[in-house]
């Protein structure tokens, strides 16, 4: 059994300053000839690697996607890593700032930047240097906006509007969206993550980093048809070591109420009311222009939570003991993903279960003879719409469902 092969990449990071980015002709900031005007130069980072532990997603479906972060633990018995050794080669590089991205069997599981360096010397001279690391979110909670008022724009064109902005210099796929937003004024000194967010929340879909340090906007809608990886415990699919269950009333809400400047709409099924209690939702502080898609976003919300679901939550994998070809399959898994679990029960019926679910959260915890992965999971929400000649979501003249 083997473990993923494991490479960092680095390279000096230049702030957000529109001033000093240059882009024309550069995949990252900007090359012309052979000379780097600005940006990073990604070069091999040496060292040896103790551990990494890494932690992107979220651990609630309602709640914004996190800032992506990593700690990388580095044996440092000959200083390499020590900003105080004058003749190390990285002398000059180990401080914040310094961009990272991890690559496992050449597939990027995080991108980001130093924010800290740990220096621990060991008595006995077995010293160790540790680096945290987070992802691009943490340039975009360091930005303010001045007093502003945007134009009024789709959910997808509004995120690209206040990029653009402040000439963000990474890459970012970013779907169009389904919301229409307002020309509502920008308060001074809003951050621009949290402005990013309230975009993304007005039109119910999902922004995040992803490992390769893109900027991912997935609609209310997303992206994926099918599973990307199916996980079985019987034979049919990837192993897995754990899975874990839930069935609770955090995610139980018979009556949504959704605000904005616009107006309010409102939600509600009486026999969920009958059955558990009133449970609110209150979906406040979007951006939507009209009641109608206020309405829309009420509905969409209820049909999701008016009852509450047996679902799995998550499941780990130890990489070391996958095939290469299944190894890379889960190692490619990204939040935003789809994938499907099967559970197989020995007595009681069904004596399976097998349920499609949406990648929420991934962990790696790496060290040298073992790197497992950790996933969590949220229901499918895109199963309950038909796109034509769509599987999972409906095909005319099919089982599936229409809507």
């Amino acid at each position: 059994m083997t473990t993923p092969t494991i490479v960092l990449m680095s390279g000096i990071q230049t702030p957000l300053d529109p001033a000093t980015v240059f882009m024309l002709d550069s995949t990252d900031f900007g090359v012309l000839d052979t000379d780097i005007l600005g940006g990073t130069i990604d070069t091999e980072f040496v060292a040896p690697i103790q551990s990494i532990t890494i932690s992107r997603g979220r651990s609630r479906q309602l709640d914004r996607f996190n800032s992506g972060s990593a700690t990388i633990t580095f044996y440092n018995a000959d200083r390499k890593l020590d900003p105080l050794n004058e003749a190390s080669e990285y002398f000059g590089l180990v401080q914040p700032r310094l961009r990272f991205k991890v690559l496992a069997d050449s597939t990027p599981i995080f991108t980001g930047y130093a924010t800290d360096w740990d220096l621990e010397y060991d008595i006995t001279g077995n010293d160790t240097a540790s680096v945290s690391c987070t992802d691009y979110f943490g340039l975009l909670a360091n930005i303010s906006f001045p007093d502003e008022t945007p134009p009024a724009l789709g959910a997808g064109p509004m995120l690209e509007w206040a990029l653009n902005y402040f000439q963000y210099p990474y890459l970012t796929d970013i779907d169009v969206g389904n919301a229409n937003l307002g020309a509502y004024p920008i308060e001074e000194g809003k951050q621009l993550l949290d402005f990013l967010f309230q975009v993304a929340k007005s039109d119910a879909g999902k922004l995040f980093i992803d490992g390769d340090g893109v900027l991912q906007y997935f609609d209310r809608f997303g992206r994926g048809e099918s599973a990307d990886v199916d996980f079985a415990d019987d034979g049919t699919g990837v192993g897995y070591s754990n899975l874990l269950n839930e069935f609770g009333d955090e995610l139980l809400f018979n009556e949504v109420l959704v605000s904005s400047p616009a107006g309010v709409a409102d939600a509600l099924r009486q026999d969920s009311i009958d059955q558990y209690g009133l449970s609110t939702l209150s979906y406040t502080d979007v951006l939507n222009d009209s009641v109608i898609g206020l309405q829309d976003l009420a509905d969409r919300f209820l049909e999701q939570y008016q009852f509450p679901q047996v679902r799995f939550t998550g499941l780990s994998v130890e990489l070391a003991g996958l095939s290469s070809g299944d190894r890379a399959d889960v190692l490619g898994l990204d939040l935003g993903d789809l994938v499907t679990v099967k559970r197989t029960f020995a007595s009681g019926l069904p004596l399976s279960v097998t349920q499609q679910l949406f990648v929420s959260g991934v962990r790696h915890r790496i060290s040298p003879d073992s790197h497992v992965m950790e996933f969590a999971f949220e229901p499918n929400p895109f199963l309950k719409y038909l796109r034509l000649d769509a599987d999972p979501r409906g095909k005319i003249d099919d089982e599936n469902v229409l809507g």
